[in-house]
């Protein structure tokens, strides 16, 4: 009875021993599952997070270089930083600022015009403010004969200038040009006003009798034409300019147009489009002293001619909104005088097609384009 109780016991205690080492075995296998899995999490989470740099890394690289290159291209045409923007080659009029400060383009489109805080500066600032605040609105099919405004700014005129000067900021109407060909014309018989001082007024009666102002209602300030068979661009300066004479205007925004009657078309129609809104509604300013920028690339036979008006620095207010009759009448002038040079170049072309008598000017003038112009090429 003993003995098979002991060996019951043995029995038993062998069973035990197995479910238990059963038991433990089950557990360690369990941890060692565990174990295994939260390391491949780990491994998983590494794997993820590498890759996860891998792609942020390729896709911000790139990100940052345009944001530093925007940066760069902010930096140049906000002028952050002592740049000093070279001076503006095309312009061929208007450098007559009182300091001799000289106009400044950036590799953006934009033209600088010097301004200051006087009348004359305040008056064009004041003049630009209002058409971007309220008339633009108003007179809508205008916009595309005003230069763009962008803002008022300052910069440096050289590396070694004491302090930032005053500038207009203006879209380039020639930035995009291969062969810039530009005039600027004066409009108006008075580019004066009562409301001015008495020098003032002398000043500017005396230039207008001296040039074609009085005489036809408008003059020619400046040119420059593309010289194909040099590759240079020409300029007629401003002494050339304050000796021309009816004729000689003639000829010389003959050989502006190129004799493309295309081109001089172009601008007769945008002339005529600038002369009905201004009738029909006029400017709360009368444009004294303002220009109207012709301008077009002769690299291309059928690109169209930019018609601008500029300078406003002597506006005077108009809050009745008449008629600005001295602007309109030398408009005309130059629309008439332009359809006559139109009328020669068909004539050129096909002779057959007008009588020589209908432009109602001679061919003959003491302007000869193959005389070098009192400038410089470039």
């Amino acid at each position: 009875e003993r003995t098979k109780r002991t060996h019951q016991m043995e029995v038993e205690d062998a069973i035990t021993t197995t479910i238990f080492d059963v038991g433990v075995a089950a557990i360690a296998q369990r941890s060692s599952e565990v174990r295994v899995r939260e390391m491949g999490f780990k491994q998983q989470r590494m794997e993820e997070e590498t890759t996860t740099k891998v792609i942020t890394s390729t896709t911000i690289l790139p990100s940052r270089n345009e944001e530093k290159e925007k940066e760069k291209q902010e930096d140049l045409c906000e002028n952050r930083g002592r740049i000093v923007y070279p001076k503006a080659a095309r312009q061929v009029a208007g450098n007559s600022h009182k300091h001799a400060r000289a106009a400044r383009v950036d590799a953006c489109g934009h033209f600088y015009k010097p301004t200051d805080d006087t009348r004359k500066g305040m008056t064009e600032l004041q003049f630009y403010e209002n058409w971007q605040a309220m008339e633009h609105e108003r007179v809508p099919e205008f916009s595309p004969f005003l230069a763009t405004f962008v803002s008022r700014t300052v910069l440096y005129e050289s590396r070694d200038a004491a302090k930032p000067m005053p500038f207009l900021k203006l879209r380039d109407v020639t930035a995009d040009m291969k062969q810039a060909n530009v005039v600027d014309i004066k409009i108006g018989e008075r580019t004066w006003h009562p409301s001015h001082d008495a020098a003032y007024r002398e000043k500017r009666h005396r230039g207008d009798l001296e040039t074609t102002s009085c005489s036809i209602g408008f003059r020619v300030c400046g040119m420059l034409t593309y010289e194909e068979e040099s590759n240079t661009e020409r300029y007629w300066n401003r002494k050339w300019a304050k000796a021309l004479n009816l004729e000689t205007t003639t000829t010389g925004l003959d050989v502006f147009f190129g004799q493309n009657s295309e081109r001089i078309t172009n601008v007769l129609r945008k002339l005529k489009d600038i002369r009905q809104s201004l009738e029909m509604n006029p400017f709360p300013v009368f444009f004294l002293g303002s220009s109207i920028l012709l301008c077009y690339d002769s690299s291309d036979l059928h690109s169209d001619v930019r018609v601008v008006i500029v300078d406003f620095c002597n506006a005077v207010k108009n809050e009745s909104r008449e008629v600005d009759r001295n602007f309109l009448d030398g408009l005309i002038s130059l629309t008439n005088l332009i359809e006559r040079i139109r009328d020669r170049v068909r004539v050129r072309m096909d002779p057959t097609s007008l009588s020589t008598s209908s432009s109602g000017l001679s061919t003959a003038g003491t302007f000869n384009p193959n005389t070098p112009s009192p400038s410089s090429s470039k």
